[in-house]
C-alpha cells in the first residue's frame, strides 16, 4: 500500500520511487523550485479509478487504472460510464483546467457509490504517462477524425 503514517513512511516511498529519482536528475540539470505535495489518503475501490485521455480538449479515451484485474461489472456498464465521465469532463475540467491552454493531458478520476466524480490526478500527455490498457501510437492517432 502507499498509505503513509508517519514522516518516515514517506521518505521511504519517495526515496523507492523511480519517477521522484527520475524528477530529481533533470532537476539537477535544469534547476527549478521543488514542492512536494502529499494528498489525503482515501480507500477507494479499484473498480470505480478511471485513467481518462484528453487530446486537442477531447475525450478520446478512458480505461480502468487498475490494468492487473478484471472488474465483472464493467463492461454492462461502459457506455453509461462513459457518457458520465464526458459529461463530467466537459463540465468541470476541459475549459478549467489551466484555463483551457493546455489542450492535451491525461487525468484520473475516481467514481463513488453516489454518483460523483473525484479528480485525483493530472498527468502528461506523453509516454511519460503509463497508458495502461492502450498503446501511446493508438492514443496519439485517435482524435484526428473528429
Amino acid at each position: 500500500t502507499l498509505k503513509c503514517q508517519t514522516a518516515g513512511d514517506v521518505f521511504l516511498l519517495l526515496k523507492s520511487s523511480d519517477f521522484v529519482s527520475s524528477d530529481l536528475e533533470l532537476l539537477s540539470k535544469q534547476p527549478l523550485p521543488i514542492q512536494l505535495v502529499l494528498r489525503k489518503w482515501a480507500n477507494l475501490h479499484e473498480s470505480q479509478e478511471f485513467r481518462c485521455f484528453v487530446k486537442d480538449k477531447r475525450l478520446v479515451a478512458v480505461t480502468q487504472r487498475h490494468a492487473d484485474q478484471y472488474f465483472e461489472h464493467l463492461p454492462q456498464e461502459k457506455d453509461e460510464l462513459l457518457a458520465f465521465l464526458e459529461h463530467f469532463l466537459v463540465e468541470s475540467v476541459l475549459e478549467r483546467f489551466a484555463a483551457g491552454k493546455v489542450p492535451s493531458y491525461v487525468v484520473d478520476v475516481y467514481v463513488d457509490r453516489k454518483d460523483r466524480c473525484w479528480l485525483v490526478d493530472f498527468n502528461v500527455w506523453g509516454e511519460r504517462t503509463d497508458s495502461l490498457l492502450f498503446s501511446w501510437d493508438e492514443l496519439h492517432g485517435w482524435g484526428n477524425d473528429k
